[in-house]
């Protein structure tokens, strides 16, 4: 049952190279772990909780705070409208309530 785990492990990663979104790799840490049960000589059910309790507090506790550090944009790499506030601008026409 072993090899049953790591191949829906080994197949997790691969969707999650897709998809990057972080999902599939913590479902994967579940297989993985379920399949370490499994090597471990555990009964089904609890392989399937092993891999189910897992999975999911991989997904709750460990998800949010991995994309925050991902999605997480430096000040110096902003660009378009994200980067103009804060900045100085210098006006090439007069600036009046109708125009400039």
């Amino acid at each position: 049952m072993a090899w049953v785990w790591l191949a829906a492990a080994v197949a997790a990663v691969g969707i999650e190279l897709l998809v990057t979104d972080l999902t599939f790799l913590l479902i994967g840490a579940g297989a993985l772990a379920a399949s370490g049960a499994a090597v471990l000589g555990a009964p089904v059910w609890v392989q399937v909780a092993t891999g189910v309790v897992v999975s999911l507090a991989g997904l709750i506790f460990v998800r949010p705070i991995a994309l925050r550090h991902l999605r997480r944009v430096p000040l110096d790499t902003r660009t378009g409208v994200d980067a103009l506030p804060g900045l100085t601008g210098k006006a090439i026409t007069e600036v009046t309530v109708d125009s400039g």
